[in-house]
């Protein structure tokens, strides 16, 4: 089982190293950066609702200390990815993960949706773009953190941060293979 667990913390740093490169595309695209982290997190939102329909017992969800963690986390995980573990480790034994990521991105998504461009946030719907948008919240938001939380139930904090590393690995290989990016001798 702890070989399983590295590996779904290895998975999670692959999606969010794969979903940082489609944000790139996005923005490229010239979609506003806000209107891309928005549907990032309110398509994570939606598979974390679903992931706590599926397990809702022992959610927390009546618990304030989790509401006041989990929004501290989902407040601040757009500044330092470390105030977001801060935030989940605190949240943690007043609710299920599930119901932290409900309420970190809800929090991410209700104000990500008011500093973004209403137009181009409805225009996403309507565009060709729409599937990458899709795509960039299920591995960067949806599928990543349920690999990751499920596979820090058997892996040492050493062990996956070190594994966590995939992710800029992951980025740096996507934009130079998909994206024709080149890498200076500092970056390689």
């Amino acid at each position: 089982m702890v070989r399983l667990s590295t590996a779904f913390v290895a998975l999670a740093a692959l999606c969010w190293g794969l979903s940082g490169g489609i944000g790139g595309i996005l923005i490229a695209q010239g979609w506003d950066p806000v209107v891309v982290s928005f549907y990032r997190g309110a398509i994570g939102l939606l598979f974390v609702l679903v992931w706590l329909a599926l397990r809702p017992r022992g959610s927390g969800l009546g618990s304030r200390q989790l509401w006041f963690w989990s929004a501290i986390a989902g407040l601040l995980s757009g500044l330092s990815y470390a105030v977001f573990i801060f935030g989940f480790k605190y949240a943690a034994p007043h609710g299920s993960p599930q119901a932290i990521l409900v309420i970190a991105f809800a929090v991410l998504a209700s104000i990500l949706i008011r500093l973004g461009d209403a137009d181009q946030t409805a225009a996403v719907l309507k565009t060709a773009s729409w599937p990458l948008f899709v795509v960039l919240g299920v591995l960067g938001a949806g599928l990543s953190f349920v690999f990751y939380i499920v596979g820090l139930n058997h892996t040492a904090p050493a062990v996956a941060s070190i594994v966590a590393m995939v992710e800029p690995v992951t980025a740096s290989l996507f934009g130079v293979l998909v994206l024709n990016e080149r890498l200076v001798a500092v970056q390689i």
